[in-house]
């Protein structure tokens, strides 16, 4: 699963009302084509999460119709929308803005034949050769490895390795250290 369902799954579990179900809610028009369903979907945290409105600006122009006579809709290069800076004031700022669209375009892919998202995927690469860490599990081992070594060539790269238990708590220990100088 992507980062994108689990944050829906969570909105659903503790009861955070769609931007449907709150309109309905609040007496404010909303469309009767969705509002049969009051839970919170993929498609529209998407859009949420990559609509730059939030950050204060105001964006035009990010669909057109195709024709006149073809009255498709079809999204427009993003060099090409209409931005006006700070219109409004900003609900989300602009860095965390960038952080979410920087894990969103991250290679999230599941396992073949596997639902589940791990923790480290889309986030590892060697630092020799660029390529991505691939997770393997030998019994109850879990290990991360150079995919370049493991699956190309083991001339091209060398064969380095950590476990997931090392490697997540030295993550843990970085987060703490960037907290720690943040509160300082």
């Amino acid at each position: 699963m992507g980062l994108d369902v689990d944050i829906v799954y969570h909105l659903n579990d503790h009861g955070i009302p769609s931007p449907t179900s709150y309109r309905k809610n609040k007496g404010l028009p909303y469309s009767c084509a969705v509002s049969d369903n009051p839970m919170w979907g993929d498609r529209v945290l998407t859009n949420i999460l990559t609509n730059p409105i939030y950050t204060g600006d105001l964006v035009q122009g990010r669909r057109r119709v195709k024709s006149y006579k073809v009255h498709e809709i079809e999204a427009v290069p993003e060099d090409e929308w209409v931005r006006v800076a700070d219109t409004h004031e900003a609900i989300i700022d602009r860095e965390t803005f960038e952080k979410v669209q920087a894990l969103l375009k991250r290679d999230t892919r599941t396992a073949p034949r596997k639902k589940e998202l791990h923790l480290f995927s889309g986030f590892l690469r060697c630092a020799d050769c660029g390529k991505s860490i691939t997770r393997s599990q030998s019994g109850k081992n879990v290990y991360y490895a150079c995919s370049t070594y493991k699956y190309r060539s083991r001339a091209a790269c060398s064969m380095h390795s950590i476990k997931h238990e090392r490697l997540e708590a030295a993550v843990l220990f970085a987060v703490r250290q960037q907290v720690h100088l943040a509160v300082s």
